[in-house]
């Protein structure tokens, strides 16, 4: 009955008279059985040979195909009435096969077109006491976010999308993600940082829609439907709904410390005073504030010990060097080498540690510092020979905060106990595996106040360099890292006047 059924459904297709419902049924035979497809291919053949045969009769002996049709004969018996050996079963067997093949490709074609595409648009990074409301998901930290409506009933929540922007969304609020560079912002507050690669998201509300132009900015809705748009850095682009602003003359374009309400009982867009503060923020991270952090550079760090100027290594004897003793670089392809516990300026002594210095201006961050609490965060990955004498497991780094000028670098490090108004300090024994490098992190409050860094990176031995034991043998670091964190925070609401 099965086989009938298939013979059914088979000459059907081959005849361009297959219905949907019987081509979703011969498709599923096709896919779990390899009988039926072979069915198929002898279907498809003979159904090519009679074509063929019947083209080429109805060409040289019209008057048979009009005899074949007066006597009612079958066209299958007309084929084996009428078929001779030649090359044409070979060359028909081709296409039975191609017929067969460009049935299933099409086949898994539209099977891919309908699988449902990936929903995930990124994840949920930081949570400042956040309730979700009972009818919406509720999302943890470092969980990821659906294309789908969340409801934020209070506290503030930060998501980082794929696309690269960072948002801080604070409650009450309800919105959707779209996609990874589309949200609808129902009711809320946002503040947002696009940097470059995601350029051109889009926030849109029932008043306005905003599309960044390389900036961090701030979105507003509140409860009777008022929109407010503020650029923090940059620029945006802000499209007023048709529906609500009648005198609208298409979009805007809106800059720094400029802000703009749409009200859609007053049905116009207003320019208000700018204040950041009401808006939530999300983390920001600075670029990596050290000069030439992996060594690629190739040269050797001057070793005349503290450098007096800004973005210089400097410390003692130190070498810059490719991959040897059997380890590799933890990136690219330098790496630095600890060599001794002196150098040129030391005066006959011999420090504890084999040390490296970098001074990092602060002065082009104030502008950060003095609106948020700042964090200095170090990382640098460490490695050394195993088994070599003079190797150590002993590394550290430390960094050291001070307020005015550098002046004499020599007398400023060694009062840095003193006068430094922040220090951090991280150490580490590392393991004896030369084909892995060890991170080792650190981080410290900056002071509002202060001016300038002092980053310190450094291996020795377990008891310590000493005069008659200087030199260290296959220590090595790699990949240094300071950047200045700003933790997400939220914002305060108050009334805003239009100007």
């Amino acid at each position: 009955m099965k086989d009938e059924r298939l013979n059914v459904l088979l000459s059907a297709y081959l005849d361009g008279a297959l219905a949907p419902d019987e081509k979703l049924e011969l498709e599923g035979q096709l896919r779990s059985s390899a009988s039926a497809r072979t069915e198929f291919w002898d279907h498809a053949r003979m159904h090519a040979v009679l074509h063929e045969v019947e083209q080429r009769h109805a060409i040289d002996h019209p008057e048979d195909a009009d005899e074949t049709k007066r006597r009612g004969e079958s066209p299958v018996d007309f084929l084996r009435s009428r078929w001779r050996p030649s090359w044409l079963p070979i060359a028909l067997s081709a296409v039975a096969w191609l017929i067969l093949a460009a049935f299933l490709v099409r086949n898994m074609a539209q099977q891919k077109a309908v699988a449902p595409k990936r929903v995930y648009v990124g994840e949920l990074r930081h949570d400042l006491d956040a309730v979700w409301a009972g009818d919406s998901p509720q999302i943890a930290v470092h969980q990821p976010l659906k294309v789908e409506t969340l409801h934020l009933q209070s506290g503030a929540v930060e998501i980082a999308l794929v696309s690269g922007a960072l948002i801080a969304i604070q409650g009450p609020a309800k919105f959707e993600f779209r996609s990874a560079d589309r949200i609808v912002l129902v009711q809320g507050r946002i503040g947002v940082t696009a940097p470059s690669q995601a350029r051109g998201f889009t926030v849109e509300t029932p008043s306005l829609k905003v599309v960044d132009r390389g900036t961090r900015f701030g979105v507003s809705v509140d409860a009777d439907g008022v929109a407010e748009a503020e650029v923090f850095e940059g620029k945006v682009d802000v499209f007023p709904n048709r529906d609500v602003v009648k005198k609208s003359t298409g979009p805007q374009r809106i800059t720094e410390n400029h802000a703009v309400r749409v009200d859609p009982a007053k049905k116009e867009m207003l320019a208000i005073k700018s204040d950041p503060n009401r808006f939530p923020q999300p983390e920001r991270l600075t670029d990596n504030l050290l000069n030439d952090p992996s060594f690629e550079a190739g040269a050797d760090p001057a070793p005349d010990g503290l450098p007096s100027k800004f973005g210089e290594w400097g410390g003692d004897f130190c070498h810059v060097t490719g991959a040897e003793l059997g380890i590799q670089p933890q990136t690219g392809k330098a790496m630095l080498r600890f060599l001794r516990g002196d150098n040129t300026r030391s005066n006959g002594e011999t420090h504890p540690n084999s040390e490296l210095w970098q001074m990092i201006d602060l002065r082009p961050h104030k502008k950060l510092m003095a609106k948020a609490r700042v964090e200095a965060e170090l990382s640098c990955y460490f490695n050394h020979v195993a088994g070599e004498p003079g190797s150590s497991q002993r590394f550290g780094m430390n960094v050291f905060a001070f307020r005015g000028t550098p002046g004499d670098p020599d007398e400023l490090w060694a009062r840095r106990n003193k006068v430094a108004v922040g220090r951090a300090h991280a150490e580490m024994l590392t393991d004896d595996m030369p084909a892995t490098w060890q991170r080792l992190d650190g981080k410290m409050p900056v002071p509002a106040g202060a001016d300038f860094l002092i980053v310190q990176i450094y291996a020795s031995n377990r008891e310590g360099l000493t005069a008659e034991q200087p030199v260290l043998v296959g220590n090595y670091a790699d990949s240094a890292m300071l950047r200045l964190r700003v933790p997400p925070k939220l914002g305060t609401a108050p009334v805003v006047k239009a100007r």
